[in-house]
């Protein structure tokens, strides 16, 4: 192969044009929590060829690979490359596996290649367009939250699913200086939220939808109810839902189902890289 040095780069800024590429292989939009939060937050690594950046891959604290991407006009051995990064020590951390959605053909290829064992992570849904919408008879009054509301949200998500508020604060913040999240309420306490984030930097023409909804309320479609309002005011944006759930959360799956929404993608969880290249009984035939 021909050889690449691996260093780390001074900023994710240094591959913004190169991280497009790679989106534009995509054959799905990719989840925006993946793509806006954890990738942003793990640690970048490119591919040099002397000093021209011709790849890059970035591996989160857990030591897991979360995209890989070269060039390959400049690189003609794609697979050695990613296995002197999962088996070798060209870099200071211990890779433990990888998570790659079906959505990134050649990433996902290269993790079948290398790892011995893999589990679906998380469901990805888009809406189905070409399906009629079933009819939903909706009382919920969905209002964008506002800044005075911020601690009212954050104790009521830390409530409902377990988030640490120290994380959910800022999260929480930036989604109410865009307009991106909405609070249900009965009585005057909140009884769901919903968050409709806008995609910016990549996939500009979608927006990531989620809601939660207190224990005691579930079971009455108010999930869905919200997911539906979702995606109306994300169509009068001109931008088109996308949303996505764990593979072992079944209510959610039926309340995004029944939002209009279908799953054509998954988020695969991939670990034990093998310590040599599987043979083929055919493997020698050209």
């Amino acid at each position: 192969m021909n050889t690449l040095d691996v260093r780390p780069l001074p900023s994710i800024e240094t591959v913004v044009d190169m991280r497009s590429r790679y989106l534009d292989q995509a054959t799905a939009p990719l989840d925006g929590m993946w793509l806006y939060g954890f990738v942003p937050m793990s640690k970048h690594y490119g591919f040099y060829d002397r000093d021209s950046l011709c790849g890059y891959f970035c591996v989160n604290e857990q030591g897991r690979l979360l995209q890989f991407y070269v060039d390959d006009r400049q690189c003609i051995d794609p697979l050695s490359h990613f296995e002197s990064v999962v088996t070798g020590d060209v870099i200071e951390e211990h890779i433990t596996g990888a998570f790659v959605s079906t959505a990134e053909p050649a990433y996902l290829s290269l993790c079948l290649d290398t790892f011995a064992s893999f589990d679906v992570n998380a469901l990805m849904y888009e809406l189905d367009v070409s399906k009629s919408r079933e009819k939903i008879e909706s009382a919920i009054v969905l209002k964008e939250a506002v800044a005075g509301q911020l601690s009212q949200v954050v104790d009521f998500a830390a409530s409902e699913i377990g988030a640490p508020k120290d994380w959910l604060g800022g999260y929480y913040e930036n989604l109410i200086s865009r307009g991106e999240l909405y609070v249900v309420r009965r009585d005057g306490e909140i009884i769901a939220t919903g968050e409709s984030r806008l995609s910016d930097a990549y996939e500009s023409g979608y927006a990531d939808v989620g809601v939660i909804v207190a224990k005691n309320e579930r079971g009455q479609g108010i999930a869905t109810q919200v997911l539906r309002r979702l995606v109306e005011i994300n169509e009068s944006r001109d931008r088109q839902s996308i949303c996505s759930t764990e593979k072992g959360n079944r209510a959610a799956q039926r309340a995004i189902s029944r939002a209009g929404f279908v799953s054509r993608h998954r988020i695969v969880e991939f670990s034990s890289p093998r310590s040599a290249p599987v043979s083929h009984p055919m493997s020698e035939r050209l």
